[in-house]
């Protein structure tokens, strides 16, 4: 990533604790170099409890909260901020829709960024609603860009069909995890401690099997000033490992989303 200190960096999230799972040293080294950093987070997580009687207003307070701590430990480490935008669409709900592709569109002629990271709208590794409906909102909004108002390289993370090492520093791990434990309804201490061994033996392979702490996502190409065309995916490598995820972040709607927005106010009748 660039060192010049003019440098725009856009992630899009779906919920607050996504670029902490999904990017989190992508945001912390464009933290470190000086960038100019911002944070879309499309959902307000008014149903990130299992309990009914949090939901709604109670876990959207407590989820920006969170959020807002978690920008701070980035700052502490690299004496730069996080620029917080919440889109303020209801949790597991987030349309796809010329609402929410315009609002898209609007944040990134506003921002000008020059590096966008999002999830992978296509080769999904989490088949959330919103993730998928914020990756393909990206997708869509660069596409009715003009090519003057594109970014100079987009990433996408939680994919599987990645293209694309970054190295990282090994001590940044613990960083990462700092910044993701203050999403105190979403994860335990306990989780915290699994997080921070499975990231540091994640990267010890890496290691040992390309001498460097690496991570990957998946980037977006541009083809005469448009993004290019999805493929679908052919190699039966790939169409288990679609299955594979999809299988593992399927959950029955009912369990994620009772009581409705309606009766929770969030959304009038």
């Amino acid at each position: 990533m660039s060192k010049r200190k003019n440098i725009k960096v856009l992630f899009f999230a779906p919920h607050a604790d996504d670029i902490e799972m999904g990017a989190p040293f992508m945001c912390l080294e464009a933290l470190k170099l000086g960038n100019n950093v911002t944070e879309v987070i499309m959902t307000n997580d008014e149903y990130g409890t299992k309990r009914n009687d949090f939901k709604g207003e109670r876990i959207k307070r407590v989820r920006i909260y969170e959020m807002e701590k978690a920008a701070e430990v980035y700052k502490k480490y690299t004496s730069n901020h996080i620029k917080l935008i919440w889109a303020g669409f209801v949790d597991g709900f987030l349309p796809l829709n010329k609402i929410s592709l315009n609002f898209v569109i609007d944040i990134i002629r506003k921002e000008k960024p020059d590096i966008i990271f999002a999830p992978d709208p296509w080769y999904a590794i989490d088949f959330h609603r919103d993730h998928l409906n914020t990756a393909r909102l990206v997708y869509f909004a660069l596409k009715r860009l003009k090519k003057s108002e594109l970014p100079k390289r987009v990433f996408f993370f939680y994919s599987f069909k990645t293209n694309i090492s970054i190295r990282i520093r090994f001590k940044d791990v613990k960083i990462a995890i700092e910044s993701m434990s203050q999403h105190k309804s979403q994860i335990s201490p306990l989780h915290s401690k699994l997080l921070l061994f499975f990231r540091r033996i994640f990267l010890i392979h890496k290691l040992i099997k390309t001498g460097a702490f690496l991570v990957r996502y998946r980037e977006l190409h541009f083809i005469g000033g448009k993004p290019e065309k999805h493929v679908p995916i052919k190699s039966i490598r790939n169409k288990l490992r679609y299955c594979f995820f999809f299988k593992l972040s399927n959950h029955p709607c009912e369990e994620l989303y009772t009581p409705i927005p309606e009766e929770l106010g969030l959304i009038r009748k």
